[in-house]
C-alpha cells in the first residue's frame, strides 16, 4: 500500500500534466482567434451551358449570344473582346480554332467565364483535346 505522501506526489504530477495539456491546447486557439483571413472576392463569374445553345461571334470583338436555361428562357448576350481567351481542354486556341472544334464535335458542355457583374467574356472552355 502506498503512503499518503506518494499518492499526493502522483496526484500533483497528474494535475500538472493536465494543466500543461490544457495550456498547450489553449495557446494555439488564442492565436487562431486573432487571425483575420483576407476577404474573399470573386475574380470571374461562370455560366454553365451547352455548345448547341451558343452563337459564337465571327470575330473579336463581337457578341456571344446564348441561352443557359431551357425555353422560354430569354437569350443573353455578352461581349467578346480582344482579351477574351478560348480553351479546348487545357489548350489555348484562337476563336477560329475554337469554332471549328465545336462545329466538328457536336453538342457538349461549355463554360462561359465573364467579369463579375459585367458583360465582358474572359474565357470560353470546352472539354476535349485538339488533334
Amino acid at each position: 500500500m502506498r503512503s499518503p505522501s506518494i499518492r499526493l506526489a502522483a496526484g500533483i504530477r497528474g494535475v500538472a500534466a493536465m494543466v500543461l495539456l490544457a495550456l498547450a491546447c489553449a495557446v494555439p486557439q488564442a492565436g487562431a482567434q486573432s487571425f483575420q483571413p483576407a476577404p474573399t472576392r470573386a475574380l470571374e463569374d461562370a455560366i454553365e451551358t451547352n455548345t448547341d445553345a451558343v452563337l459564337l461571334p465571327a470575330s473579336q470583338p463581337g457578341t456571344l449570344t446564348f441561352r443557359n436555361c431551357a425555353e422560354p428562357c430569354k437569350l443573353r448576350s455578352l461581349n467578346v473582346t480582344a482579351e477574351s481567351t478560348f480553351y479546348v481542354g487545357g489548350s489555348r486556341v484562337t476563336l477560329a480554332e475554337f469554332d471549328a472544334y465545336v462545329r466538328s464535335t457536336g453538342p457538349q458542355f461549355l463554360m462561359v467565364f465573364r467579369q463579375v457583374n459585367g458583360p465582358k467574356v474572359t474565357r470560353l472552355v470546352v472539354y476535349g483535346q485538339m488533334q
